[in-house]
């Protein structure tokens, strides 16, 4: 976007600028943000305004919170190098690095960038990458307990790499987000599918595997579900006669609902007062 966007001013050594409004809202580990910070080390926040340039492995008690690290490196804007944005239209804003020096090297650049999608969709694009091996790659949320980490100081990224994250399915959970296997043993993953809500059909997803393996360090593991009922739907109400009703009065209740299926119904009420029936028209 460095052709199209806007410049990004005020970037320096160890700088936090911002916060720039995304035009949408981003849903992010269950919260929802319409703006972000953005730090000169390779690493955007929707909360913090810190500039931390030493990068950690991730989730990680000492790394920024609501973190997208896109590339997380002791970067130096203050000679040359620049950064731009973007609102690509009403669902998508991009954050793009050009030429960045690295501190340590300045004889050394990188040029990348972030898209983030209204979906929460997360790409990460890499253009050109002159030092690899010392960087932090992925995601950590608001109590950095709970992120994605793709590299920590190894040599994953490289020249015209791009990387799609998207966010899991609500109809399948994962009993844990992290963990450590020592050589020659295994350990076992629990995943729980839910079709509750779900309409007819087939729903597919990836399981993503990132580990320090050198020869495969991202195993795509395809997950499917089938669900051959579709769930009931209401056909009216609910609604109450009389409405409004004078102390001592019965009040009619009515709802119905119907299933594509087939399938026999039940009917529960809660009346909210402790209250409760069953059947289409309790009173």
């Amino acid at each position: 976007v460095s052709g199209s966007g806007t410049p990004i001013p005020d970037l320096l050594d160890d700088t936090n600028v911002g916060p720039f409004a995304l035009g949408f809202e981003f849903p992010f580990y269950g919260q929802r943000f319409t703006s972000f910070n953005l730090c000169s080390n390779g690493w955007l926040s929707f909360t913090s305004f810190d500039a931390v340039y030493y990068n950690t492995d991730l989730p990680n008690p000492w790394a920024p919170e609501n973190l997208v690290a896109f590339f997380w490196d002791d970067l130096n804007f203050t000679d040359s190098g620049a950064a731009y944005y973007r609102q690509l239209d009403a669902q998508t804003f991009i954050v793009e690095f050009v030429d960045v020096p690295f501190y340590d090297d300045p004889s050394k650049v990188v040029t990348c960038e972030v898209i983030l999608k209204s979906d929460g969709t997360i790409l990460f694009q890499y253009k050109k990458v002159e030092l690899a091996d010392s960087c932090t790659i992925g995601l950590q949320n608001a109590n950095q307990d709970k992120g994605l980490g793709l590299a920590f100081d190894r040599p994953y990224i490289h020249d015209l790499l791009a990387l799609e994250l998207k966010p899991g399915p609500d109809w399948l959970t994962l009993n844990t987000a992290q963990g450590t296997v020592p050589a020659g043993q295994s350990a076992g993953l629990t995943l729980t599918f839910n079709s509750a809500g779900l309409a007819k059909g087939n729903f597919q997803a990836l399981l993503s595997i990132a580990s320090n393996d050198t020869q495969s360090p991202l195993c795509l593991i395809p997950v499917s579900l089938t669900v051959e009922n579709s769930p009931p739907g209401l056909s009216s109400g609910p609604s109450a006669s009389p409405n409004p009703a004078l102390t001592g009065q019965t009040v009619n209740f009515l709802a119905s609902a119907s299933d594509a299926d087939g399938d026999p119904l039940t009917y529960a009420w809660n009346f909210g007062d402790g209250g409760t029936a069953g059947g289409v028209n309790p009173s």
